[in-house]
């Protein structure tokens, strides 16, 4: 529609790094964690670049015609090398990323 203001995926990748963002503060503020006031202020966009990186991993994924990569293969990869770039900056502050589903960290961080 024309004029229209919706952007559907732009709200999609927003929703969905809002909660990865607090999937992270959750982890960050695990016993013995501690999520700085400069790591607050870079969080947002960063969450927003790492969902936006994998958006745009999946649309290159998928117009390439010729593709003979499996799609599990793709996801797995794709899901290690997001989940690595989380599991690091918790590393590099002390914290220890619980050997937890990822599912069940989210009503915590949704209560926040």
């Amino acid at each position: 529609m024309t004029g229209s203001t919706e952007r559907p995926l732009e709200e999609t990748i927003a929703q969905v790094a809002k909660a990865v963002e607090g999937v992270i503060v959750v982890l960050m503020t695990t016993p013995g964690g501690e999520l700085t006031d400069r790591d607050k202020e870079v969080l947002d966009p960063w969450a927003f670049g790492l969902i936006g990186g994998c958006m745009q991993a999946v649309r290159r994924w998928t117009s390439v015609a010729d593709t003979s990569a499996d799609i599990n293969h793709f996801v797995g990869v794709l899901t290690q090398a997001a989940w690595s770039q989380i599991d690091d900056l918790a590393s590099s502050r002390g914290v220890a990323v619980p050997d937890l589903p990822v599912e069940s960290l989210v009503p915590a961080a949704a209560a926040r």
